[in-house]
């Protein structure tokens, strides 16, 4: 499957945007470390800019906080989350039309994937004593 010309001009605007070097070879999905969290982005379905995160497998959200995330909003741009079929594992996402993907849209939703994973970790931590959380990776050690 050949890249679109939208995605590629994405790719290179983020690239600019984070700082850092483009890849040599794009491929379908790009995924990028921001904050130690790991980020990857792709265009699905054709012409939606996804940004998506994977959480970890110990994952579980509660009813309260999950029907929190996935509630409609004023914001466009708010990442909801979903389980994978094929995982199983919950995934943090959001998307934007891509033709209209300029560099303050493409930043917008990467912080609000990277705000709202932060807000999902501080909600695992807030967890009795007995229970702790690695401050390296933020997974749950129990």
């Amino acid at each position: 499957m050949s890249l679109s010309k939208e995605f590629l001009s994405v790719i290179e605007r983020l690239h600019l945007l984070l700082s850092i070097k483009k890849p040599l070879k794009v491929d379908e999905v790009v995924s990028f470390l921001l904050d130690g969290q790991e980020i990857s982005i792709t265009e699905y379905p054709l012409g939606k800019l996804l940004m998506f995160a994977n959480l970890p497998k110990e994952f579980s959200p509660t009813e309260e906080s999950f029907s929190q995330q996935n509630m409609f909003s004023q914001i466009a741009m708010k990442p909801v989350l979903g389980k994978s079929e094929k995982t199983q594992s919950w995934i943090l996402w959001n998307r934007i039309d891509i033709n209209n993907a300029d560099s303050i849209s493409i930043e917008e939703q990467l912080t609000f994937i990277s705000e709202t994973l932060d807000q999902i970790w501080l909600r695992e931590s807030e967890i009795p004593n007995d229970i702790q959380i690695s401050k390296s990776d933020k997974y749950l050690k129990v």
